[in-house]
């Protein structure tokens, strides 16, 4: 197990590393940042957003929530999604859920912590809108995959009608994603 000080001991020789192959690097991150991509991720900690595009330090601006989910009264997600798309100017949104996500299991199975259930009450819905088609998945580890995929879809659709960017002065494409833990595998889901 980690400990804060062998935390702080890596995080000492990884900056040491960075600036023996790039002296100016730091500085040149602390001048600014113009990612291209926003990243809305689910918290759990398999799916790291820069580690599984090959995107590094200052390409890609990242919120993440359990279950990759936004309310448009989210005022922590309301905001990172208007800063990078007023300010940052970012080219692409890409909201991305994952199998094995246990935000969506509990959505699905019910029975999830207070604070969790209130806040995946939106996965709920996404159950109702699609029942027909998630009713007739016998398979219950293929219907939480499906679920996964809905529900990125679903928010692509909530920050697509987001005003920051319904009324982007640049091009934005809002694009749902979901990683395979099993096998390391980021597939975009389309209807």
């Amino acid at each position: 197990m980690n400990t804060l000080s062998s935390i702080l001991e890596y995080n000492k020789s990884w900056s040491d590393g960075i600036k023996a192959k790039d002296p100016l690097f730091f500085e040149q991150m602390a001048e600014g940042q113009s990612p291209e991509y926003l990243w809305i991720g689910c918290s759990d900690s398999r799916v790291e957003a820069s580690r599984l595009t090959g995107l590094g330090q200052g390409e890609i601006f990242v919120h993440r929530n359990v279950a990759n989910l936004f309310y448009p009264n989210d005022n922590n997600l309301s905001a990172v999604i208007q800063f990078a798309v007023e300010a940052l100017k970012v080219k692409k949104i890409i909201i991305c859920g994952h199998y094995c996500c246990g935000g969506v299991k509990a959505a699905l199975d019910g029975g999830a912590p207070t604070h969790v259930d209130a806040w995946i009450a939106p996965i709920r819905d996404v159950i109702r809108m699609h029942s027909e088609e998630l009713e007739a998945i016998n398979d219950e580890t293929l219907k939480w995959e499906r679920l996964v995929e809905l529900n990125a879809l679903e928010q692509v659709k909530n920050v697509n009608a987001f005003p920051s960017v319904k009324n982007a002065t640049h091009e934005l494409s809002v694009h749902a994603c979901v990683y395979s833990i099993k096998d390391g595998i980021l597939h975009e889901i389309d209807q």
